[in-house]
């Protein structure tokens, strides 16, 4: 019934229904979260607070339940909260790293995103395009470098992620490094609508300036 709710949309009726929940195990409070990333709001806060500090101590050791707090803090606009409980954590996950990224990203925090991806041991697909996002959002001459040192290394497997793709080319538009982009863009047999897209943006973007 709870995921039901928040797969309609009706997010607020999940958070009832946990609180009228007698003993809620962590499944549950992954459910609670996930119903509190959905509605974003600051007002959410204080019930996500007082929950937090009721939640039996070996369910921290739940790595989606914290996943899921550290993205409904980050949507909430909370990063020192989210900060708290990744570095409480001895061996976060790639999917905690991803949480948090993501979430710097939403709050304009795009330098601590990057610094979170240089830190990551064998990054996967979601934070390469992560990593490409955040560069995106600074768009500056001082990302080039690092974009360039990281593009050599990424797995040749990762350059039929269309994502990632997609996400480089808007990352060295927005860095206004055309021909990079262009060179990735003609190197794909197949571009995806999105990558078409980005390059038109990019283009649209610098020809204004």
């Amino acid at each position: 019934m709870h995921v039901g709710y928040i797969v309609n949309d009706q997010a607020k009726e999940a958070i009832n229904l946990f609180q009228r929940t007698t003993n809620p195990d962590d499944i549950l409070h992954i459910i609670l979260f996930n119903a509190c990333a959905q509605i974003a709001s600051k007002e959410i806060l204080p019930m996500m607070e007082n929950i937090s500090e009721n939640i039996p101590k070996s369910f921290y050791r739940n790595e989606r339940m914290l996943t899921s707090m550290i993205d409904a803090y980050m949507k909430c606009n909370h990063v020192q909260r989210a900060e708290s409980i990744f570095n409480e954590t001895k061996n976060p996950s790639n999917e905690m790293i991803n949480a948090m990224m993501k979430g710097y990203i939403v709050n304009h925090q795009a330098k601590k995103a990057i610094d979170f991806f240089k830190n990551a041991e064998n990054p996967d697909a979601i934070l390469y395009n992560l990593f490409f996002n955040a560069c995106a959002q600074i768009g500056s001459n001082e990302m080039l470098n690092l974009m360039e040192t990281i593009s050599e290394k990424i797995p040749k497997s990762f350059y039929q992620n269309e994502r990632i793709l997609t996400s480089m080319i808007d990352a060295f538009m927005k860095c206004h490094d055309v021909q990079r982009a262009e060179f990735v863009f003609k190197q794909t047999k197949n571009p995806s609508i999105e990558m078409i897209n980005a390059m038109m943006k990019g283009t649209v973007v610098i020809l204004r300036e």
